[in-house]
C-alpha cells in the first residue's frame, strides 16, 4: 500500500515539471527572452498632481490641456482632452467703411471647445474713438462655443483711428488651470460724413419762399397804398389853383374893411397884387417896388392887357401906405372891384400859360 502511494507522487511531480517547461504564448509585440532570463513586471507610475507650469498661473498663448475624466478601460490610465481657444477681431460690417457721425461695431470673437470660464476682455485703448456700450452674443455649433464681444464705438475725428489690443483670461473648470489669449489691435480710417443735400435743399427752399413772401408782401403793400391814394383823391376835393386861392382870400380883405383897418387892407391888397403878377408872369415880383414892376411890365413884348390896371392898383395902395392918403369908402370899394377884375382876367391868362 505504501509503495503504491509513493509511485503516484513521483508521477505527479514528473508531470508538473514537464508542464512548467513548456513555452508560454507571447504577443507579437513582445521581444523573445531566454529560458533562464527573469521576467520583470512593469511598475505603476504615480499620478502627477495638476500644476500651472513653470510660467505661473497664466500660460502663454496656446492650447490649454484640460484633464477631463473619461470611462476607465482595462488599464487604470486616464485620457485627457485638449481645448483649443482662438480669437479674431473685425468690424461689424467689414464691407462698409466707418463714417463720421455714425456709430459702428467692433467685434472680438472668441471660440473654444471644452468646459472653461471666459472673462470679459480688458478695455482696449482707443485713438480717435469713443466707447459707448459693450454687448455679448453666444453661439454653439458642433460642440464648439463662439462668443462675440461687441463694442459700440463712436468716431470722434475723420481719418486714421485705431483700437488697441485686448487680453482675455479663461479658466479650466475641472483643473482650475488658467491661461490668457490676446486679440490684436486694428488700425483703420473714418470717412467724412456725407453731405445732406436734403437739408441744403430745404434751406434753399425756405430762403426762396421767404424772398417770394417778401416780394409778395411788398407788392401787396404798394397796391394797397395806391388804392388808398386813389380813394383819397376820389373822396377829397381837388386842390384849388393859386388864382383860386387868391380869390378865396377876398374874405380876409372884406373883414379888414368892415373893421375899419384901412391901412392893413391896402397893405394886404398890395401883397396879393404882387403875388398875382408873379403867378401870371414869368418872374417873381414880391420883393420889387411899384416902379420896378411898372418898368418890367412896360418892357414885356407883347405887353400884358392888364398892365395899366395892375400899376394903378399898386399906386393907390402905395398912396395909403406911404403917402398917408385917407381913402373914402368908395375908393376902397373901387380898389376891391379892380382887384376882382384882375383875378378874373388872370384866370384866363394862367390857363393860357399851361
Amino acid at each position: 500500500m505504501t509503495a503504491i502511494l509513493w509511485l503516484l507522487v513521483c508521477a505527479s511531480g514528473a508531470g508538473a515539471s514537464r508542464i512548467s517547461l513548456e513555452p508560454t504564448p507571447r504577443s507579437s509585440e513582445a521581444q523573445p527572452r531566454g529560458a533562464d532570463e527573469p521576467t520583470t513586471a512593469p511598475q505603476p507610475t504615480a499620478p502627477q498632481s495638476g500644476s500651472a507650469g513653470p510660467s505661473g498661473p497664466f500660460s502663454p498663448l496656446g492650447p490649454l490641456s484640460l484633464a477631463t475624466p473619461t470611462e476607465q478601460g482595462p488599464s487604470s490610465e486616464a485620457t485627457t482632452r485638449t481645448a483649443l481657444v482662438s480669437v479674431e477681431r473685425h468690424l461689424g460690417d467689414e464691407t462698409v467703411r466707418p463714417v463720421m457721425g455714425t456709430d459702428f461695431e467692433y467685434i472680438i470673437e472668441v471660440s473654444w471647445q471644452g468646459d472653461i470660464d471666459l472673462s470679459a476682455p480688458e478695455a482696449p485703448k482707443l485713438n480717435g474713438l469713443e466707447w459707448k456700450n459693450l454687448r455679448t452674443r453666444d453661439e454653439v455649433a458642433g460642440g464648439r462655443v463662439k462668443r462675440e464681444y461687441i463694442f459700440d464705438l463712436k468716431p470722434l475725428a475723420e481719418g486714421p483711428v485705431s483700437v488697441g489690443a485686448a487680453r482675455l483670461y479663461y479658466t479650466d473648470r475641472a483643473t482650475k488651470a488658467q491661461a490668457s489669449i490676446e486679440a490684436p489691435g486694428m488700425d483703420f480710417s473714418v470717412a467724412p460724413a456725407p453731405r445732406d443735400y436734403r437739408r441744403m435743399a430745404g434751406a434753399i427752399a425756405i430762403t426762396a419762399l421767404g424772398a417770394l413772401a417778401a416780394a409778395g408782401g411788398a407788392y401787396a403793400y404798394r397796391r394797397a397804398a395806391k388804392r388808398a391814394r386813389l380813394a383819397k383823391l376820389q373822396q377829397a376835393p381837388p386842390e384849388p389853383s393859386p388864382i383860386e386861392t387868391l380869390r378865396q382870400g377876398n374874405e380876409d380883405l372884406n373883414t379888414l374893411l368892415i373893421e375899419g383897418s384901412v391901412r392893413e387892407y391896402f397893405s394886404l391888397l398890395a401883397r396879393r397884387a404882387r403875388a398875382f403878377v408873379s403867378l401870371t408872369g414869368d418872374a417873381p415880383m414880391e420883393k420889387l417896388t411899384t416902379e420896378q414892376i411898372r418898368d418890367h411890365l412896360n418892357a414885356l413884348e407883347p405887353p400884358r392887357p392888364d398892365r395899366t390896371r395892375i400899376v394903378n392898383l399898386l399906386e393907390r395902395c402905395d398912396a395909403v401906405r406911404f403917402a398917408g392918403h385917407a381913402p373914402t369908402r368908395e375908393e376902397c370899394d373901387a380898389a376891391m372891384h379892380d382887384w376882382k377884375d384882375l383875378l378874373e382876367g388872370g384866370m384866363t391868362n394862367a390857363e393860357r400859360g399851361t
